[in-house]
């Protein structure tokens, strides 16, 4: 098993942009249909908040 702690260094701001994206990812794919400003939306907030993962150092793997 492998895990991996995350750094950032303002860790209330990852915080905002993990709910933010969790609270678009329900809105978005608990109704029926999916409509193009709620998908666009979280297609931003995907991107902005998997963008900070990209960068180097950022995910350290430790050992369990």
């Amino acid at each position: 098993m492998m895990s991996f702690k995350i750094k950032y260094p303002d860790g209330s701001q990852l915080s905002e942009l993990v709910e933010e994206y969790l609270d678009d990812t329900y809105t978005l794919f608990s109704s029926y249909g999916i409509n193009d400003p709620e998908l666009r939306r979280w297609q931003k907030t995907k991107e902005h908040l998997f963008r900070l993962f990209s960068g180097e150092y950022v995910c350290t793997l430790m050992k369990t």
